[in-house]
């Protein structure tokens, strides 16, 4: 699982990356080493859309993104990142979005009118740390209800503000919208480092990951 450091960011990386693989199985998360000007970065990936909660103070210091896992005192809390939301029109009519709390942030969505034909509407930024309330996100007129954390059985932590548990709040009223949604990947994106060669241990999902670049 480990390599010596070459100098080589992405040959460094590579053994790092391996390791957060091996536990993809019990994670949902995928590990992908990405060549850059300078360097490399590690980037995460969900495609369930599920979130990624990362503990680990260090896990910054090998192309992980800068600080992450590092929240509150890092060793016990992290961070937790979620994946966005497409919506669909299922005839092809426009989605009108709108909010009747003023909260329309807390579904990542902007109020206005979209395409149905255009690929429809894709949220952007969603908070995981708040869960939808009913009357956040309106779409055709129709009220979206509370998402429920036991509509995501795959996060390990703020399921109730998951992209999955969302997607599924607004599903619930589709035959009255005429309006369906989709949790997209959650992807956790690293910053670029020159080269590695330290030993790591971070909590990916709730599953120890240790290993040395």
């Amino acid at each position: 699982l480990s390599t010596a450091n070459t100098g080589d960011a992405t040959a460094d990386l590579a053994s790092a990356a391996a390791t957060i693989n091996e536990k993809s199985g019990a994670t949902g998360v995928v590990a992908t080493v990405v060549e850059m000007d300078g360097g490399a970065r590690i980037d995460l990936t969900a495609e369930d859309g599920r979130n990624i909660t990362i503990v680990g103070a260090a896990a910054d210091t090998f192309g992980l993104s800068t600080g992450l896992g590092a929240s509150g005192g890092a060793a016990t809390t992290g961070n937790t990142y979620t994946g966005d939301i497409t919506l669909g029109s299922v005839d092809g009519s426009d989605i009108n979005l709108s909010t009747s709390t003023g909260d329309i942030d807390n579904a990542g969505f902007e109020a206005g009118s979209f395409s149905g034909t255009q690929g429809g509407a894709i949220s952007d930024n969603v908070d995981t740390a708040n869960a939808l309330t009913a009357g956040d996100l309106t779409i055709n007129g129709v009220s979206v209800g509370a998402s429920k954390a036991t509509d995501d059985t795959a996060s390990t932590a703020g399921e109730s503000g998951s992209a999955i548990a969302k997607a599924a709040a607004i599903n619930k009223i589709s035959d009255q919208t005429g309006v369906t949604a989709t949790a997209d990947a959650t992807t956790v994106t690293g910053t670029a480092i020159a080269g590695a060669g330290a030993a790591f241990t971070i909590t990916v999902n709730g599953v120890d990951v240790t290993g040395t670049t």
